[in-house]
């Protein structure tokens, strides 16, 4: 409940997300499908609530972090088969994530499958 209760008190739909039935998560004291929201998951992804929160995933033949944005899979043989910016790694081009390492990562489901140091 919450509420002056002089004027009235009303009661919350719910404070937490176990407060929620399955698939849905607790916003602003209302329970809601977070996979319905603006900006959950990225371009190319799937949403699901898992546990109330929204699980993201690559679409089938896409690749990437599904929380920013998928890219369609592309088969390689060399580097120069690949968009600028990406390295063929194991016979898929790949995008290279910001870190200290230069590390070029094969992205499958949202799971990194393999890194490749180039070189």
């Amino acid at each position: 409940m919450t509420g002056d209760p002089r004027a009235g008190c009303v009661k919350l739909e719910c404070v937490d997300n176990p407060d929620c039935p399955a698939g849905r998560s607790c916003l602003s004291n209302k329970c809601r499908d977070v996979c319905s929201l603006d900006g959950v998951c990225g371009a190319n992804s799937d949403c699901t609530t898992i546990n109330n929160a929204p699980f993201c995933a690559c679409k089938p033949g896409y690749t990437g972090d599904p929380r920013i944005g998928c890219s369609r899979i592309t088969i390689c043989v060399s580097d120069v088969s690949c968009p600028a910016n990406m390295k063929c790694a194991f016979g898929v081009c790949s995008r290279k994530l910001r870190n200290q390492f230069e590390h070029y990562y094969v992205f499958i489901s949202g799971r990194v499958i393999y890194s490749v140091t180039p070189g």
